[in-house]
């Protein structure tokens, strides 16, 4: 039988517990459950990218949060193996991308998980810190709606994947025109208990041009520090960058000193390379400081 420990009020108060390590800090703790959702084609293949190359390269994501180097693996159910290499072939000459792996199984369901599943066992192999789960819906067959179903799926992925972050991607029920105050259970097809049993919970949508990623909720964060991010996705890399002018400014003196013999669109690339700003923004920062 499992062991539990019973803490009085004076013991739980001093009690000093280890530090809570986060695959990025403090937006997403080690181990924990994510979910990313937004309507289709709003970019959310995009920010899974970026979060995948800012980990597997140790970049602060959008040059804001920090993160842990580690592998990635995107299981996708969502997308054939023969578009998603279109996809990579495109970036593949701009950025590195070891330590990101992509596998492809259809059908896919995460309740018939067990320990000698071919499926875990081929991740637990390779040794990921982050899994990406593209998409929800077509990982598991129970009813949406149901808190079990959340209940069964979330815990499958613990017991199997220890350790291991999980983020799950998810289409929003509808589109909203106005999304301060959003009631979370609208924010699905299904219950709010995919929202209240997960850490973290992002939601993109448009704004004009542009993108905006809501951090809805955040067990590690507290809401007056949640950062509003603006972002914008450049065509080249597929990757999205914070919309903030003045990010390229501050980096570029640092980027001259590591890189001296980097000439300007070498600075440019490498601005949007580590998330910093925009392709506008890089070639007006470099052109103004160099």
């Amino acid at each position: 039988m499992p062991a539990y420990d019973i803490y009085s009020a004076e013991e739980l108060a001093a009690h000093k517990f280890p530090d809570e390590p986060f695959l990025v800090e403090p937006l997403i703790p080690q181990g924990g459950i994510v979910l990313l959702h937004g309507k289709r084609g709003i970019g959310k293949s995009q920010f899974s990218l970026t979060l995948a190359h800012t980990i597997v390269n140790g970049f602060p994501l959008f040059n804001y949060f920090p993160v842990t180097k580690s592998k990635v693996v995107v299981v996708e159910t969502d997308m054939t193996p023969q578009i998603q290499q279109l996809r990579i072939l495109k970036i593949f000459d701009r950025l590195c991308l070891k330590g990101l792996y992509y596998t492809f199984p259809v059908p896919c369901n995460v309740i018939e998980f067990h320990s000698g599943h071919p499926l875990v066992k081929a991740i637990l192999e390779i040794g990921p810190n982050l899994i990406i789960w593209d998409t929800l819906r077509k990982i598991h067959r129970m009813k949406e709606s149901s808190s079990e179903s959340v209940q069964i799926v979330y815990e499958n992925l613990r017991t199997h994947f220890p350790g291991i972050t999980h983020m799950l991607i998810h289409h929003d029920k509808k589109t909203f025109q106005d999304n301060e105050g959003l009631d979370q259970e609208e924010l699905f097809r299904g219950s709010g208990a995919w929202v209240d049993d997960a850490d973290t919970s992002l939601q993109i949508t448009e704004t004009g041009p542009r993108m905006k990623i809501w951090i809805h909720k955040c067990r590690t964060m507290s809401e007056g520090d949640r950062p509003n991010l603006l972002v914008e996705m450049d065509p080249e890399t597929m990757l999205l960058h914070p919309y903030q002018p003045n990010t390229a400014a501050k980096m570029l003196p640092y980027l001259r000193q590591t890189f001296p013999d980097y000439r300007k669109e070498q600075l440019v690339e490498e601005l949007l390379r580590r998330g910093c700003c925009t392709r506008d923004q890089g070639h007006l920062a470099v052109k103004m400081l160099v």
